[in-house]
């Protein structure tokens, strides 16, 4: 149980198809590529598939998810008690093919998509 996934702030993590299960794994995690969104046949982001924000901490904040939920309301995550180590907004501001990390240094590369799925209506 190296990771813990929520979604919406519901804990989805035993829901989850994983691609790598192997969660006991002691090497280090490849830093090349961590996909997000939802893959089939050879295809990451489906057209069907959102992403507003997604954020990463290093440490457990299991008992902080409804701050960092906010019922559903954007709001800026550094200014939580225990900020994000990474944190991308998905759309604001980002230039394609990179989305920026608010926080940290470790921006997306958008794959199979294209400028338009960069969207600005974001709050």
């Amino acid at each position: 149980s190296t990771f813990t996934v929520f979604l919406d702030g519901v804990d989805i993590t035993s829901n989850g198809t994983w691609s790598h299960s192997n969660y006991g794994y002691t090497g280090s995690v490849d830093p090349d590529n961590l996909r997000v969104g939802r893959y089939a046949s050879g295809n990451y982001m489906q057209g069907n598939c959102r992403v507003d924000e997604l954020a990463v901490w290093g440490s457990d904040q299991s008992a902080n998810i409804s701050a960092i939920y906010n019922s559903g309301s954007t709001h800026d995550l550094s200014a939580l008690t225990t900020a994000p180590d990474h944190w991308w907004r998905m759309g604001d501001g980002d230039t394609y093919p990179s989305i920026q990390d608010n926080i940290g240094s470790a921006h997306f590369v958008m794959y199979n998509m294209t400028a338009a799925d960069i969207v600005t209506d974001a709050p």
